[in-house]
């Protein structure tokens, strides 16, 4: 933007900005895939994701892989890369680990990939009732319920 500034055009620009970033926090929370695609129209933003995603589908069944790991992987410090994840997407590094995890359980047993406890520790859970604990809490039923419903929400 050019001096002096035209208050109705940062305006404008400030609400497109702030409209974009709701529009990625709405698809985010009800894509069960991360896709870049019709959300950011900020390139740096959109590789960003791209960058997630390709850490993820490396990386997400590993149980080992920790918020260090993570953020190593992205090129950022823990502090920054949550504060990337919280301004983009609206959660945290740790919550948006974990939703992922959960979406791909969520897939699989859509899927019939296996019973919930081999599905819990292939997206890196290592408890069972704490996997049981968060997916209730993200989809408002026990992965048994989900499993068992046809709609599968």
């Amino acid at each position: 933007m050019t001096k002096p500034f035209n208050n109705e055009i940062v305006k404008s620009t400030v609400n497109q900005l702030i409209a974009e970033r709701k529009k990625l926090h709405l698809r985010y929370s009800q894509e069960l895939i991360l896709k870049p695609v019709d959300i950011v129209v900020n390139s740096v933003d959109e590789k960003f994701i791209e960058k997630l995603q390709h850490i993820l589908k490396k990386e997400l069944s590993n149980s080992e892989f920790s918020m260090e790991d993570f953020a190593t992987s992205t090129g950022m410090s823990r502090m920054q890369l949550h504060r990337k994840l919280k301004s983009l997407l609206g959660v945290s590094a740790t919550e948006f680990l974990r939703n992922e995890r959960l979406k791909l359980a969520a897939e699989l047993l859509k899927k019939g990939n296996g019973n919930i406890s081999e599905i819990a520790y292939a997206v890196g859970f290592n408890d069972v009732s704490y996997f049981s604990k968060c997916f209730k809490e993200m989809f408002s039923a026990t992965p048994s319920d989900y499993l068992n419903s046809k709609n599968h929400f």
